[in-house]
């Protein structure tokens, strides 16, 4: 899990988002099924490219590349199960896997609440050990939302070692380089894969920490 920014509330969100929710929470209020037209309307395909712009189509949580396998979900960080009224909420709207929304669900920790990387930097709060994230010095949120969102489960553990030894070779690659001009592009290689837009950029970005390069 990285920082994400906010960008631009969508269009079709700015015209709506009152008028939905109004329509929601009158449903909802009077006790009247919501019908999945009305429900699913933040399904929206302008809001759905916004939210993977953002995450630059990665999963929020896992910082897996959802859309190479799956179409992903819009998820919303405050459960709209418990919070209707934040359904069409863009602040509470972001792209995920499946795996890790279904793992998240409905759960709601209100006095230590998963992390929100809008909100807060997961940095402070998570830190790679080679394929491993753990939570920093018993961070209580870290731990719940590594936990929670299982980001050690087997497949994410085997992506993040694939990747890991393809840089293992690139770096001791570098570290053999007599030539300045080569060794610098190399860095410059090492430095590249470390970007936001990349799949397991924390892990990577801890790894080149760890070998001095970052």
């Amino acid at each position: 899990m990285i920082r994400l920014i906010k960008l631009t509330v969508p269009n079709i969100l700015s015209v709506n988002s009152t008028t939905w929710t109004s329509e929601l929470m009158n449903l909802i209020n009077s006790n009247q099924p919501v019908p999945p037209a009305i429900a699913n309307r933040y399904n929206h395909p302008q809001i759905k490219s916004q939210v993977k712009a953002e995450t630059f189509d990665k999963c929020c949580y896992c910082e897996s590349k959802v859309t190479q396998v799956y179409p992903g979900d819009i998820e919303h960080l405050i459960p709209k199960s418990k919070f209707p009224r934040l359904t069409y909420t863009w602040k509470n709207m972001t792209f995920s896997c499946s795996i890790c929304n279904n793992r998240k669900r409905d759960y709601l920790n209100k006095p230590n609440p998963l992390l929100n990387p809008y909100k807060d930097n997961p940095s402070q709060h998570l830190r790679a050990f080679g394929p491993f994230i753990s939570q920093i010095n018993g961070d209580t949120r870290g731990e719940i939302t590594v936990k929670k969102l299982d980001l050690n489960r087997a497949d994410l553990r085997e992506r993040r070692t694939d990747i890991l030894k393809s840089l293992s070779r690139l770096l001791d690659k570098f570290h053999k380089e007599q030539d300045q001009g080569l060794k610098q592009i190399l860095k410059d290689e090492l430095l590249e894969c470390a970007e936001t837009k990349n799949e397991y950029s924390l892990t990577i970005k801890q790894f080149l920490i760890d070998n001095g390069i970052v």
